[in-house]
């Protein structure tokens, strides 16, 4: 029979030699993260911001099309969204002193809360919407070019796009009220959860991994992981059955020309599928963070080690960091792309800054005699004659 006592004390005095750096780690992690997170953050804002300018002075110029953008347009302004309210709350708290010793967000905060956790919500859902919509589209234009030219126009597409908000909008209140018991669960998702407990600012660890336990114990990372991941899983596998399909397509057209002036459209919407990819394994790694530490904050659990040593906690902080740096970076990554990998936009972005050039010509001066003049406009105007009036004449 084993002695719970000895092995108690084996596994603390085992945790004690690795406390320290365990402690260190996490405190560099949160210092990275503190650093490098605002500036990836305005990095995306201007580039998202550009993305937005250029396709702006390409559609009053008549030189873009702008159904081809929409689902684009639609993204960066989530996304630009997203990081202005983000930065707000990062801003705010960090010039705000905590009402309490132990919960570091201040105490009038629901409503920001609330905003906070619809934002990102919306931001994972709205993504998701954007990148099925670009494979939709584009297997439409491969497969009927001329109806897709004809009959989509870009009013269907915003009037489409404004219809999905409204039903993403639904159902997240719908699934707050059935699955969530009327309130806004979504504490467990770790980057929502950094912006509402400030590590820096606390006097010790302790304190911060009392708040982290409180909310793990009372927002469930599962419920709300279901409820979040299901929308883009959706997304993902009908992205992935239009890219096969647009991939049949050109297959059997191969020999044609429709193969050719497509291919730059299935190149980008291989680079969306491949960043929506890496957008739903962010979503899932802002989830996953939370379940290995639940063990660590249950106070019945059987699992000594893990209760009473750091490494989830380390766990917990390697996941946040790469969730919400990589959140950032997925932004800017599918803004720089949208700008410069699109040969059109990028020309028309260019242009945008080339000298206009004067449609007036400078010319020296007629020095012949007006006779001469009258005589050489009478016969230019008789070459202009045409071609129907000459058949009259002779028949």
């Amino acid at each position: 029979m084993r002695n719970n006592s000895t092995d108690s004390f084996y596994v603390v005095d085992k945790c004690d030699d690795n406390e320290i750096e365990s402690i260190e780690m996490v405190e560099q992690i949160f210092g990275f993260i503190n650093a490098v997170m605002p500036i990836m953050a305005i990095l995306a804002l201007i580039i998202n911001l550009n993305f937005l300018v250029a396709v702006i002075y390409g559609v009053r110029r008549g030189r873009l099309p702008l159904k081809r953008y929409v689902m684009t347009i639609n993204r960066s302004l989530a996304d630009m969204m997203t990081i202005c309210i983000a930065g707000t709350r990062y801003i705010t708290e960090y010039f705000t002193r905590c009402n309490n010793a132990h919960y570091c967000a201040p105490i009038d905060n629901t409503w920001f809360s609330n905003l906070m956790q619809t934002t990102f919500i919306l931001n994972y859902w709205s993504v998701s919407l954007s990148y099925t919509g670009i494979a939709f589209l584009t297997y439409y234009a491969v497969r009927s070019p001329l109806q897709y030219k004809v009959r989509l126009t870009s009013s269907k597409v915003i009037r489409i796009i404004l219809f999905s908000w409204l039903s993403m909008i639904f159902l997240l209140f719908t699934s707050v009220f059935l699955f969530q018991d009327g309130k806004l669960n979504y504490n467990g998702n770790s980057v929502i959860h950094l912006f509402f407990d400030d590590f820096s600012k606390n006097d010790h660890i302790g304190i911060w991994l009392v708040d982290l336990c409180v909310q793990i114990e009372n927002h469930s990372s599962y419920k709300s992981a279901m409820v979040t991941m299901i929308p883009p899983l959706i997304f993902y596998i009908i992205s992935i059955g239009c890219y096969c399909l647009i991939s049949q397509e050109l297959f059997y057209r191969r020999t044609t020309n429709i193969y050719k002036r497509h291919r730059s459209a299935v190149w980008r919407l291989g680079t969306h599928l491949l960043l929506f990819s890496v957008a739903c394994f962010l979503t899932a790694t802002a989830y996953y963070g939370s379940i290995p530490i639940s063990n660590f904050c249950d106070p019945n659990s059987k699992d000594e080690e893990r209760y009473l040593c750091m490494g989830p906690v380390v766990s917990y902080t390697m996941y946040t960091a790469a969730a919400v740096i990589g959140w950032f970076a997925r932004m800017t990554v599918d803004g720089f792309i949208d700008t410069y990998v699109d040969g059109v936009l990028r020309q028309s972005f260019f242009q945008a800054f080339r000298p206009v050039q004067s449609n007036f010509t400078v010319t020296t001066a007629d020095t012949r005699h007006p006779l001469e003049i009258s005589t050489h406009k009478v016969s230019t105007t008789s070459n202009m004659i045409p071609m129907a009036h000459v058949k009259r004449e002779f028949l």
